[in-house]
């Protein structure tokens, strides 16, 4: 009996990009390792490196890799221990009149709307303002891994905010955020903050153990509200440890 040898799994090829003004810290440069993702085992790789502190985009993962900097640090939430603080449950209660809608990402011309709405508003110097509605999609839909999308919906049936959340095999991953820039009403409700809250619920609720937010940078105004989600677990290069409330 003669019997074919079985195909080794994809392997991911790892690449280190060129330096590029740090856009978190002046005067810094950054670089990243990064590789892609390849469809035939695009799920198990995704939630392997998102546990070694990486970070999906499309179909690439990625890390930092600068030189003499460690300030980018990945973070998660173990969720089962998480109690929000008086700040946090305020926001919730600003909050409790929306409707959290999660289903399979599915792109569509409204969404899009709010999309460039906050890029223009908050990022209108960065490549993301300047995504075709096709760009969108492909971030939202073209990938080979599961991936969820939660949106707080208004009285009016309105989309105001919407987080994608990559699943993993110990939790859900944030991957990106936007959300309603323009009207006073929703200005006040801290939509991200409240995006990030109903992610934790949910994975209370599913029994996961992990909320991964990415990268956190110590007094960066851009990344360190995400402190705020206590307690909080950091990757070192021992593995992942509690990270000290200051």
């Amino acid at each position: 009996m003669s019997t074919e040898p079985l195909s080794p799994p994809p392997l991911i090829h790892f690449y280190r990009s060129n330096e590029a003004p740090c856009p978190y810290l002046e005067g810094k440069a950054e670089r990243k390792l990064f590789g892609r993702l390849d469809p035939r085992n695009a799920q198990q790789n995704n939630s392997l490196l998102t546990k070694a502190g990486f970070r999906r985009s499309h179909d690439i993962v990625y890390k930092p890799a600068c030189q003499g900097c460690q300030a980018c640090q990945a973070i998660r939430i173990p969720v089962q221990f998480f109690n929000p603080s008086r700040n946090l449950k305020k926001i919730l209660h600003k909050g409790q009149n929306l409707r959290l809608d999660v289903s399979a990402s599915d792109p569509n011309r409204s969404d899009y709307a709010l999309f460039i709405s906050y890029q223009n508003s908050r990022h209108n110097d960065s490549d993301m303002a300047l995504m075709t509605y096709e760009d969108y999609a492909a971030m939202m839909k073209g990938t080979h891994v599961e991936t969820l999308t939660f949106k707080l919906i208004d009285a009016q049936n309105k989309t105001i905010a919407v987080l994608l959340a990559d699943k993993i095999d110990d939790g859900w991953s944030a991957i990106y955020s936007f959300y309603e820039t323009s009207e006073h009403e929703y200005i006040k409700m801290s939509l991200g903050t409240l995006l990030i809250l109903n992610l934790i619920r949910y994975a209370q609720n599913d029994g996961s153990t992990f909320v991964y937010l990415g990268f956190w940078i110590k007094n960066s105004p851009k990344m360190d509200y995400k402190k705020r989600f206590s307690p909080l677990e950091v990757f070192t290069p021992h593995g992942w440890h509690c990270l000290k409330p200051e």
